[in-house]
C-alpha cells in the first residue's frame, strides 16, 4: 500500500515528526513481532490487519512500561476498531457522537471483538489517531475515549 492510499488529512502529521528523533515503536501480531522504524511504515502494517489469521490484531508499544500503547482489530476494507492506553487502563477511540449500539463481532478469523460499525476506523483515521496516541498521547477533538469494561474481545477457539 502506497502513503497516496491513506488520507490527505491524515498523512499531514508526516511532515510535523522529525524522524530524526523518531522514537522506534514496537509492534505484534498473533504470530509476528517486529520494529516500527520510520512513522511513514505505519499504514502499510495498518493495511494487513484482518487479512490472514497472522494480523487479526496489531498491537503497537513504546519500549518499557508507562508509556502509552495502541491495538487495531477488524479488517483493513470493512473498518477498524482501535484501543489505546497506558498499564494500567484501556479505552477506544471513537469517532465524536458515534453511536455505541447496537454491537457487531467486527473481528476476524479467531478473533472476536463487539463493537458498533459507527465507532470504526479507516485506515486513514486509524493512523491519524495512533500517531496522535504514541507521539503526544492525546486524542483528536473530533474522537472521543470509550470505556471497554462492557466489550467482549476474545478467540474463537
Amino acid at each position: 500500500m502506497s502513503l497516496a492510499q491513506v488520507s490527505t488529512v491524515q498523512m499531514d502529521l508526516l511532515p510535523t515528526i522529525d524522524e530524526a528523533t523518531f522514537n522506534p515503536l514496537r509492534w505484534r501480531t498473533p504470530d509476528e513481532v517486529g520494529e516500527l522504524l520510520a512513522l511513514a511504515d505505519l499504514p502499510s502494517l495498518i493495511a494487513k490487519i484482518g487479512s490472514s489469521p497472522e494480523w487479526v490484531w496489531l498491537i503497537i508499544a513504546h519500549r518499557g512500561s508507562g508509556r502509552p500503547w495502541a491495538q487495531l482489530c477488524g479488517h483493513a476494507s470493512r473498518g477498524l476498531l482501535v484501543e489505546v492506553g497506558f498499564d494500567d487502563w484501556s479505552h477506544i477511540i471513537a469517532p465524536e457522537g458515534a453511536r455505541a449500539w447496537p454491537r457487531h463481532d467486527v473481528g476476524t478469523f479467531d478473533w472476536s471483538y463487539y463493537a458498533c460499525r459507527d465507532e470504526l476506523h479507516t485506515i486513514g483515521s486509524a493512523f491519524g489517531a495512533i500517531a496522535d496516541w504514541m507521539l503526544d498521547a492525546e486524542v483528536a477533538n473530533d474522537y472521543e475515549l470509550r470505556n471497554v469494561n462492557d466489550r467482549r474481545a476474545a478467540w474463537r477457539r
